[in-house]
């Protein structure tokens, strides 16, 4: 592999990454887009966190503005603009300040200056921090000219670095250590999957919780910051292979197969009780909503089923949860799984598919327990087991039964000649 120049180094794109004989022959495909090391200057941290970047050579491309048609780029220090991040200096300086990004037929317009093109890369000096629409963010950007009215704008950090935004939006920065490092190892190795499957598109994950929610820069904070620090590299694979670690908030009782909402069926996705949840406020809950308001949304989404007037469970999972239900009208009905319903619904009111459903005075009355999908990590039963005593391996290795902690190689063992 040759050299890009003193400090950066490229790997293609179908690199496969192994993780040494530990793994006994099985690879983990690794993302070429979070193998290239980044410059190596390291700037003293500022404000919140007082995190020092990261420089793991890992990264990961987040879609923190997926469609708009316009943007604010704010850059305080010095920047330097590209077409991509190969390509040569289109454009640099000290200091774009509320710049405004549009879209045209011939590239992107950056304040009174036309970059021709499809994409704009920006990147900054000295670890700079880039603003966009308010949000500030380590790393680099992409922003993506998709026609003549739309961009779209990934924000490629380092793996570490994305880890420290992510943490806090999902586990209290107060909680035990322990849940925090076992919530981080999760994460990681989430992270890390996404991006092994995604080369063919332009952005790894999403920054909301159709992936994992990213807060950028300004979601740092110290405590979260020292759980990814104590498990930098640290990620979960089951007989050598990374897998998704997915987790929730709270599983009400047991943890859901992996199987029951998406074509994935292995060992560490399957399932199993969970007795450490008991204190999560989400133990039992009770939704409302009215009828006209599902035949409304139904509407909406191409089905006429006339009045609304039951709501039926059909099927349901072995771990107790909703797996189909049949809305019944004056005029058709439709059957519809349980997670397309719980979207139906709103995720706030149905907060899990472990609810029991009852019609009443032309409203849906919905009881349940648990909040979120209730595969993998259980973020509550994490709590209760950091107040038990029990570390974060034995945390992740509950929820995720019969897989490993493994660390990522260094990158420049994997980009040598």
């Amino acid at each position: 592999m040759k050299h890009a120049n003193r400090h950066q180094r490229t790997v293609t794109r179908r690199t496969t990454l192994y993780l040494g004989s530990r793994f006994s022959g099985y690879g983990i495909l690794a993302s070429a887009s979070l193998l290239l090391v980044c410059f190596v200057s390291v700037r003293l941290a500022d404000a919140m966190g007082g995190r020092v970047p990261t420089h793991s050579g890992y990264f990961v491309r987040v879609a923190i503005v997926p469609e708009t048609a316009s943007l604010l780029l704010h850059v305080p220090g010095s920047y330097r603009l590209r077409g991509t991040s190969s390509s040569p200096v289109l454009h640099e300086g000290r200091g774009l300040y509320s710049v405004e990004v549009v879209p045209t037929s011939d590239g992107l317009r950056v304040g009174h200056f036309v970059i021709p093109g499809t994409g704009l890369h920006v990147e900054t000096a000295r670890d700079g921090i880039i603003t966009v629409n308010g949000q500030r963010v380590r790393g680099q950007l992409n922003i993506l000219r998709l026609d003549d009215t739309r961009l779209r704008v990934i924000n490629r950090v380092d793996l570490e670095d994305y880890l420290a935004s992510v943490l806090v939006r999902e586990v209290p920065a107060r909680w035990p250590m322990e849940v925090l490092k076992a919530q981080a190892i999760a994460a990681r190795t989430y992270a890390v999957f996404q991006a092994a499957q995604r080369t063919s598109y332009d952005f790894d994950v999403t920054g909301d919780v159709s992936s994992q929610v990213y807060g950028g820069r300004s979601a740092e904070r110290r405590r979260t910051n020292q759980a990814v620090d104590a498990t930098r590299g640290q990620i979960l694979a089951y007989q050598g292979q990374i897998f998704p670690a997915f987790f929730h908030a709270a599983c009400g009782g047991h943890t859901e197969a992996a199987r029951a909402l998406w074509a994935i069926d292995l060992p560490p996705l399957a399932g199993r009780p969970c007795p450490f949840d008991q204190h999560s406020p989400y133990a039992t809950w009770t939704g409302r909503v009215s009828l006209d308001h599902l035949a409304q949304q139904l509407r909406t989404e191409g089905v006429h089923v006339g009045r609304l007037e039951r709501v039926e469970a059909t099927a349901w999972t072995s771990s107790g949860r909703l797996q189909r239900v049949r809305l019944v009208g004056s005029q058709d009905s439709h059957t519809m799984s349980a997670k397309d319903f719980r979207m139906l619904v709103g995720v706030n009111v149905m907060k899990s598919t472990l609810v029991s459903l009852a019609v009443q005075e032309g409203e849906l009355i919905l009881s349940g327990r648990g909040w979120g999908h209730g595969v993998g990590l259980c973020q509550w039963g994490a709590f209760g087991m950091a107040q038990a005593g029990y570390a974060a391996a034995d945390i992740v290795q509950y929820y995720y039964p019969g897989a490993e902690i493994r660390s990522l190689p260094p990158v420049e063992s994997l980009a040598a000649p």
